[in-house]
């Protein structure tokens, strides 16, 4: 790293592009506004950059809340007043823990790295609703829209600090952390795998890191395959997509999958264990009320399969293996809590952690392309069937269920 600074105006251009490299702590990046220091959390799944401004959020809370935030807070300073924070127009963003942000714009000094550049803006939050989780500060690295403020990416491209909207993500640290380095300017993973996002046409989609998912399989802790099988195979839908996303802390899985990894740690304990477990009515994982983690026991660890992800659409397609120590996150003297669950209803499936913990990962939103180092991945291994899924027999079954699952909804609608 330079030891100098390079300081930034309205309309200076930096003269050479160069990588901004920035510590991940537990999928926080440091981030210095006004002279302020506050951590954000590194959220791919998302183009909205904010801050929790402090004193709304110490008049609802109390004086000094702030200073409990993991993120912190920012306060205007007297050289740059935001009085009229009120006045200004008002963004609102939902996330997936079912909370809802309302911030507004604001042009700061912004130090990231070594640069220093002066009139960049972000948001800052003055709402949050969400009793179950504690607000935080966001930096938004996917896609930008034209309704939407300019993104942090598209606003470092356009002062020529970087050459083009390119990151990558490369955590390092123990198993159980979130924890290595975020490169802004640079995807291009030495000797890589590219792979093509695909938006698809639902709106939920709509300008997303989104792969399509064809299949999802598991293997055992003896290295079994239960893809074999055919009532074992399941998959999303018809090149159902998800999103890939650092924000999130879990992985999510089809629910007949879910519901597969629970029979086969039955199996595999029943096989092993002096005790025997129930094959019926027994859950060996089982939801924290509290942490909203799934949870197993920490003698049942050793059972836990690797879950396999076939991402990509066609004959490129490749198999991304999460194993247990991936997706495995702390325990404590009885049980572990894991980082996996189904897919909620209604809700985009994510990719979140423990596939960042398995990967490096590289993104080029202007060719709208993922990289994966090509040492670490494979072919898909269990191909689905596009012959077959676009046969004349393949539409028509297609078609038969679209009318019986139209019909099921309207005999559910009230008269």
């Amino acid at each position: 790293m330079r030891s100098s600074c390079i300081v930034l105006t309205l309309s200076a251009k930096a003269s050479i592009a160069e990588v901004i490299t920035l510590p991940i702590t537990e999928g926080y990046i440091p981030l210095t506004l006004d002279g302020q220091k506050t951590n954000v959390i590194m959220d791919t799944g998302t183009a909205r950059s904010f801050v929790i401004h402090g004193p709304s959020y110490e008049k609802k809370n109390g004086e000094g809340s702030c200073s409990r935030l993991l993120s912190g807070c920012y306060f205007c300073p007297i050289e740059n007043p935001c009085n009229d924070i009120l006045e200004r127009k008002r963004w609102t963003v939902p996330y997936e823990t079912g909370g809802v942000y309302e911030y507004v714009e604001h042009s700061l000094t912004l130090t990231i790295g070594s640069i220093i550049i002066k009139h960049f803006t972000i948001g800052l939050a003055i709402n949050h609703s969400d009793n179950n989780c504690t607000p935080q500060g966001f930096l938004g690295l996917s896609f930008g829209r034209r309704y939407l403020p300019e993104t942090a990416l598209e606003q470092l491209k356009r002062r020529g600090i970087i050459s083009n909207l390119q990151y990558s993500i490369d955590i390092n640290g123990p198993n159980h952390t979130m924890s290595g380095v975020l490169s802004i300017g640079n995807a291009q993973l030495v000797d890589s795998h590219p792979l093509r996002m695909d938006h698809g046409r639902r709106y939920a989609y709509h300008r997303k890191t989104s792969i399509p998912v064809p299949m999802v399989t598991i293997v055992d802790s003896d290295d079994k395959s239960y893809a074999d099988r055919g009532d074992n195979i399941r998959r999303y839908g018809d090149m159902e997509l998800v999103v890939v996303d650092s924000g999130a802390t879990v992985i999510d899985v089809p629910l007949p999958i879910f519901d597969q990894i629970d029979q086969v740690m039955v199996e595999m304990a029943n096989r092993t264990d002096a005790v025997p477990v129930p094959r019926t009515g027994k859950k060996l994982m089982v939801k924290d009320p509290k942490s909203g983690f799934m949870l197993v026991r920490k003698e049942h660890v050793k059972y836990l399969p690797t879950i396999v992800y076939c991402i990509g659409a066609w004959a490129g397609c490749i198999d991304l293996s999460i194993e247990p120590k991936h997706y495995l996150r702390d325990c404590d003297d009885v049980q572990c809590k894991l980082a996996i669950g189904p897919v909620p209803d209604g809700k985009c499936p994510l990719l979140g952690w423990p596939l960042f913990k398995a990967y490096r990962i590289g993104f080029d939103l202007s060719k709208k392309l993922l990289y994966f180092p090509k040492s670490a991945v494979r072919p898909c291994q269990h191909r689905f069937n596009f012959q077959s899924y676009f046969s004349e027999e393949g539409r028509l079954r297609r078609w038969s269920e679209a009318c019986v699952n139209a019909l099921n909804i309207y005999l559910r609608l009230p008269l």
